[in-house]
């Protein structure tokens, strides 16, 4: 019985300390300042690109300028012509032909060539040179050949290739020849000409 009375003794003033050193304990206190910011940490990798977007709508096309103002016009072209013509003996009635013999008088007429030109005038794609003019004041000319008359060489040459096809008749101005033939020069005009076989 003396043992359990000490007991409880004992746990009273073990109570009666604990209530003393609570009631001791001051009120807490105030929060101290923000410590200064740690340093930033090293970036990280960069992440995989996002999928591309859609392509937007196509915008309206825009108004029509105003048009340019006109260019200057240009001065005409040359417009030189040359017919093929005959006539029958006795007669100076010229009719025009689109075909001939080797052995028919040609009669070339010719219309606005520069005036006082020299103007010749070839058959075939070798150009030979069957007869010539010198052109008017008003860019005319006539000149009168026989394709019998070509030189022996130049005419089998040209009777191996166009008897019995079409032969350009041609007319030069500003011209250079070589061996009877139209090396150079500015074309002017030209007019078909078939070749009767003879």
């Amino acid at each position: 019985m003396k043992t359990l009375i000490k007991s409880m003794g004992v746990l009273m003033v073990l109570l009666l300390i604990s209530l003393v050193l609570a009631g001791c304990s001051g009120a807490v206190g105030p929060q101290g300042a923000q410590g200064p910011a740690g340093p930033q940490g090293e970036q990280g990798p960069v992440g995989p690109q996002g999928e591309q977007g859609l392509q937007g709508i196509q915008g309206l096309t825009g108004a029509q300028g105003p048009q340019g103002e006109q260019g200057l016009q240009g001065e005409p072209g040359q417009t030189a012509e040359i017919v093929v013509c005959s006539y029958t003996t006795n007669s100076t009635v010229y009719y025009v032909v689109c075909s001939a013999s080797v052995n028919q008088t040609l009669v070339f007429i010719g219309s606005c060539f520069p005036a006082n030109e020299s103007v010749v005038i070839t058959i075939c794609d070798q150009n030979y040179v069957l007869t010539g003019d010198t052109s008017n004041e008003c860019g005319g000319i006539i000149a009168v050949a026989m394709i019998r008359y070509l030189p022996m060489a130049q005419y089998n040459d040209f009777i191996s290739h166009y008897a019995g096809r079409v032969a350009s008749v041609k007319a030069w101005v500003d011209y250079v020849t070589v061996d009877g033939r139209v090396v150079s020069g500015t074309l002017l005009a030209s007019w078909p000409l078939y070749i009767n076989p003879s």
